[in-house]
């Protein structure tokens, strides 16, 4: 999954975020990544800018946005992302 033409397509910080989800997801399709995480890394809105980008490209699913209940969103992996097509 790493090594695909959508992952080399990723920019670096989108690749950077995708791998740490990996590690904090431990194996599981589905996880959380809270805001703690990625906060030493980018801003919030490099980083909901970066979910966009992974959801685009087929690498993650939101399953739940919890911004109004102040818990972690739900998210899990895809494997959309072996369909996709540079355009």
């Amino acid at each position: 999954m790493l090594c695909s033409a959508a992952a080399r397509g990723l920019s670096p910080s989108a690749f950077k975020i995708l791998v740490y989800m990996k590690i904090e997801a431990g194996g599981k399709k589905n996880f959380q990544f809270p805001c703690h995480k990625f906060i030493d890394f980018m801003s919030k809105p490099t980083f909901y800018k970066i979910l966009k980008e992974l959801e685009e490209v087929g690498f993650i699913d939101i399953i739940s946005r919890n911004k109004n209940l102040r818990i972690p969103n739900e998210y899990s992996f895809s494997s959309r992302w072996q369909n996709y097509k540079k355009p």
